[in-house]
């Protein structure tokens, strides 16, 4: 019925149309649904991007490919001359410099003895930083059996004048220990200027560890007193060249538990003593704040400097030591202390006698046999 009464109102409607000249609509039957109120269809999915992956390095077989941008981020490993060895079998041996002249004294290295020193460790031993040795004990890098630490003490100026001459020569890197209040308050000839320790950190074989300010025993100071050179050293440092020092040197070598503790409190990452033992080598289990140095003067002889790392008679003879300081004067050309009978000569006559015995140096130094 409703759909009768539907087709009659469109005809009706359709004949006024005609008469009216309006063209008519297509009628929709009921329960039709326009096409324009209809939902749109959903558009067809896209598969999602996958990104590209990263190149990889084209491994051996049966072994992983790394990517790319992991080789990029990695730290470059360090070379070294001899092999990487387990980290138990690593022997360091810290060597302690001061002053490279012709003089006598304790702390005295004669220019051309270093010279041929220098030669024999980089012909034979493996010359770290200290900061190598700061990251080998921090289980970081692995090193060859046998290594070596130069460090020179004290920022005296013969260091830049004849040592780093030959350091760069043969390119080992050292370290200087800088005692600031010294150099700066106490300025004179003999410690080095500022633009000098410039010049040679930008050779990029120097590095700069802290020595306090005045020098002192800090086993006899306060800890405020302490603690405030060794603030103020680093302090120093790092204004005048731009560098925090990562290792702290006992003046004196003298420290204790106390010492130690203040070092480490201050924000230092290692500290470095003196080793009246003779091969005190440093390992992995060696202590940071407690790193023993051999001190190298004007007694030590190239080949009691090899002796120092293991080298002796029974070794190739192409790895025994090439120079050496040649002997003192014996006993027969030197001049007797005579006696007149139960009476000793007078203490003039000895000084006289030990003078004949050991003549002053000259200005060469003293001849190596090649």
């Amino acid at each position: 019925m409703a759909k009768k009464r539907f087709w009659a109102v469109w005809l009706g409607a359709a004949v006024v149309g005609a008469c009216a000249g309006t063209p008519m609509v297509e009628p929709v039957p009921p329960g039709a649904v326009l096409a324009s109120s209809a939902r749109p269809a959903d558009p067809e999915p896209v598969a999602p991007v996958t990104p590209s992956p990263e190149p990889a390095v084209i491994a051996p077989p049966g072994a992983e490919a790394t990517p790319a941008s992991t080789l990029a981020d990695a730290e470059p490993q360090r070379q070294f001359k001899w092999p990487v060895v387990p980290r138990e079998d690593t022997r360091v041996l810290v060597l302690m410099y001061h002053n490279f002249t012709l003089g006598r004294s304790q702390f005295d290295t004669w220019p051309n003895v270093f010279a041929k020193q220098a030669e024999w460790l980089a012909e034979n031993v493996d010359v770290i930083s200290m900061s190598d040795l700061i990251d080998f004990l921090d289980g970081e890098i692995d090193l060859p059996e046998r290594a070596a630490v130069i460090t020179i003490d004290d920022g005296l100026r013969t260091a830049y004048t004849r040592a780093f001459p030959i350091l760069r020569e043969h390119k080992l890197p050292f370290a200087l220990a800088l005692p600031t209040g010294v150099m700066e308050e106490w300025r004179s000839k003999q410690t080095l200027e500022w633009d000098e320790i410039r010049e040679m950190i930008d050779s990029g074989l120097c590095e700069i560890a802290s020595h306090s300010v005045t020098h002192a025993d800090f086993r006899k100071l306060s800890d405020h007193h302490a603690k405030r050179e060794m603030h103020h050293s680093r302090k120093i440092i790092e204004q005048r060249i731009g560098i925090r020092p990562r290792a702290f040197v006992y003046p004196l070598g003298s420290h204790d538990g106390r010492v130690r503790y203040l070092v480490e409190e201050t924000g230092y990452e290692a500290g470095f003593g003196v080793s009246t033992r003779p091969r005190n080598f440093v390992h992995a289990k060696t202590k940071r704040y407690s790193i023993p140095r051999q001190s190298i003067d004007f007694g030590t002889s190239l080949r009691r400097l090899a002796a120092h790392f293991g080298f002796g008679p029974n070794i190739p003879p192409h790895e025994q030591p090439k120079h050496e300081r040649p002997p003192p004067p014996s006993v027969a050309t030197s001049v007797p202390v005579q006696t007149l009978g139960n009476a000793s000569l007078t203490k003039k006559h000895k000084r006289r006698s030990r003078a004949c015995r050991y003549p002053p140096a000259t200005t060469g130094g003293p001849a190596v046999p090649q």
